[in-house]
């Protein structure tokens, strides 16, 4: 019997220690993924899967912050909503969009962990965190170097240049060729990315405000609009990249609609234009 208590107090004290937004992270992406991948031959098993993913948040949004809870929540209406249209295009957009937002909340909490020297939740937000967002193993690697020794701001500096560089580079891509499926799907994800770092003054020019007016450009059919909308983007995500100073750059502006964390004003955490499903569309 006592073996048996001190096995449930040892799973009680794990299951304390898990973050509660890695919690809501693994029962909120995995269905969502799993929605996109049957949505073809099974598009009701699809719908289930994001509702299930919609209730789940919803039993533990009240863990995170306010602002950001609620952008998470958003996203997973947007990927329901492509769901039910059938729109296996739309709805990896809206996954990223749906990623990045939750990149956001890890990337707070992995910041707080670290600065309260809790090691142990550092890193399995620093797992997610890079999952979410696809970063590399070397990334990872790197920036679990520097929270062993507790440096914010080496850090700091690591992610922002490594997402300001996979920014660039994801919308270099995403300007290439005529196929807007993939500009729209390369597009939602350097928006995602930008969604994780939104917060930081190294951002410059940089703003959601912006990412969301091309992915508009490009659901309206104005490709040379969206081009162009893109070259800016990402000539500004490069500048701030090779910068070395982060006081030395202006802010981007923030919009109407914010998404921060308890202590920051942020950008907004806007979903791309909602009209019907476009993607697929011939356009004169």
């Amino acid at each position: 019997m006592k073996r048996w208590i001190l096995a449930l107090a040892f799973f009680g004290l794990a299951w304390a220690a898990t973050p509660p937004v890695v919690t809501l992270y693994d029962a909120v992406l995995p269905r969502v993924l799993e929605a996109k991948q049957v949505l073809a031959k099974d598009p009701a098993q699809a719908l289930v899967l994001v509702e299930e993913a919609e209730k789940a948040f919803a039993q533990g949004k009240d863990q995170l912050p306010e602002v950001i809870a609620a952008g998470i929540e958003r996203a997973i209406k947007d990927a329901r909503v492509s769901v039910a249209r059938r729109s296996k295009a739309d709805l990896e957009g809206r996954i990223w969009v749906l990623r990045g937002a939750f990149g956001k909340a890890l990337y707070d909490a992995f910041f707080e962990a670290v600065a309260k020297g809790d090691l142990e939740s550092a890193k399995v937000l620093l797992d997610r965190l890079t999952e979410a967002t696809a970063r590399p193993q070397a990334l990872k690697e790197r920036a679990w170097e520097l929270a062993q020794k507790g440096d914010i701001q080496g850090l700091r500096r690591l992610f922002e240049r490594a997402y300001l560089e996979a920014i660039a580079k994801t919308l270099d891509l995403a300007k290439q060729g005529d196929d807007r499926v993939r500009a729209y799907a390369l597009a939602s994800k350097a928006y995602g990315l930008f969604l994780v770092i939104q917060d930081s003054p190294r951002v410059g020019e940089l703003s959601a405000r912006d990412f969301v007016a091309a992915l508009q450009k490009l659901t309206s059919g104005d490709l040379a609009g969206f081009r162009a909308d893109v070259e800016r983007l990402e000539a500004a995500a490069r500048a701030a990249a090779s910068s070395r100073s982060t006081s030395a750059l202006k802010p981007a502006r923030s919009p109407e609609v914010s998404f921060c964390n308890a202590a920051t004003k942020s950008r907004a955490l806007s979903s791309p234009t909602r009209g019907e499903s476009w993607i697929t569309k011939k356009r004169p």
